[in-house]
């Protein structure tokens, strides 16, 4: 088994403390995906699993092993882990095919072994083929394969990947993250992926953890839940595009600020409905075309802008004195014909809102 647990670790450097008191188990055989933004200590932590850093307090342990306390600490290289870092990291005098031995003849192991471990590791990433080419005849997409070739060769337990896909172009990106969950499902290895892109956690993650500016974590959890059903507003935030839109109560109805637009009840835990706050996602917005009278949870909007980007619509709309971004994918726009010009009226309604306090998300009461 190779679970992964961190429990009770502190990590400072000097006088600033990067995180202290994380407790987190990552499940043998999934793909962990640890997201926040950069400096909060995602990269930490997978330094001191890998054993680059030791930790001032608390233990690590994989599976029934601890390998890290401020007391005791397993070399890296007996821990039986790859590491994949963003700038790939392979040696240019090198071609492929020595890249991926490298790390076996550093571990002496016999040379009869080598070569067939080597041939299937380079097969698993498809490369085959590739084997005497040097990285300058590789793009950056199987340059990055080279590298993640190189930590399956070890056959270890646990792999950790540290935003392995920043420098490649969108393209290779889309292509590699999907290239390394199908990997991951392949070998059954337990991988620990850090980043800060949130499409890219989203993609291959089988649980996500996000964390803040502070070291903490928020929330973990399936990428649909974490999503879906965001803990607080860091998280409603950090995982894509959302709109905070403030509220009042009005008889026994919570309405957009400023206007008559009802946009439902927020829960109890919230206490006061005054302090009340609605999140949407840009997608979760149906813009549409004034047609009669409003219905039930409509509200009129001015667009203020119009970009497409792809294969969807972003549009930004004003609602009273609050402006929203609301998409609709580009094909169901051109069929509803709900490309606006800037400037004109559309109708606005909204699925499933998240609520949150005025003070937790930030928005401060007039």
């Amino acid at each position: 088994m190779s679970d992964i647990r961190f429990r009770s670790v502190r990590k400072s450097y000097g006088d600033r403390t990067v995180f202290q008191g994380l407790d987190l188990h990552i499940r043998s055989g999934e793909c962990f995906v640890l997201v926040g933004p950069s400096g909060c200590g995602k990269t930490v932590i997978l330094r001191l699993l890998a054993g680059f850093e030791t930790p001032d307090e608390g233990e690590i342990a994989i599976g029934e092993r601890v390998v890290a306390s401020p007391r005791h600490a397993i070399p890296p290289e007996d821990r039986r882990i790859g590491v994949v870092f963003q700038d790939y990291a392979v040696w240019p005098h090198m071609n492929v095919e020595e890249n991926v031995a490298y790390p076996l003849k550093m571990r002496d192991v016999p040379k009869p072994e080598i070569a067939p471990r080597v041939a299937q590791a380079v097969d698993q990433v498809n490369l085959k083929g590739y084997e005497k080419r040097l990285p300058s005849q590789l793009s950056g997409g199987q340059q990055q394969r080279v590298a993640l070739s190189r930590a399956l060769v070890a056959e270890g337990e646990v792999m950790l990947l540290d935003e392995p896909l920043t420098n490649l172009d969108a393209n290779l990106r889309e292509e590699m993250r999907f290239e390394i969950k199908a990997l991951q499902r392949k070998i059954g290895a337990t991988i620990l992926y850090v980043t800060h892109d949130h499409d890219v956690a989203l993609a291959i993650a089988d649980r996500i953890a996000v964390m803040d500016g502070h070291g903490i974590i928020r929330q973990i959890g399936t990428p649909e839940d974490v999503y879906e059903n965001p803990a607080d507003p860091f998280v409603c935030r950090f995982l894509g595009v959302s709109s905070f839109m403030e509220t009042e109560r009005r008889g026994s109805a919570q309405v957009l600020r400023g206007t008559d637009f009802v946009l439902g009840t927020p829960p109890d835990r919230l206490g006061s409905p005054s302090e009340a706050v609605a999140a949407f996602r840009p997608m979760d917005a149906v813009v549409s075309r004034e047609e009669g009278p409003l219905g039930e949870g409509q509200a009129l909007g001015t667009v203020e802008r119009v970009s497409l980007l792809g294969p969807i619509v972003d549009f930004r709309i004003r609602i009273g004195v609050q402006v929203l971004r609301c998409q609709v994918q580009t094909e169901e726009a051109v069929a509803r014909n709900v490309i606006f010009e800037e400037g004109e009226t559309c109708v606005v309604s909204f699925h499933d809102p998240k609520w949150f306090s005025a003070a937790e998300s930030g928005i401060e009461e007039a």
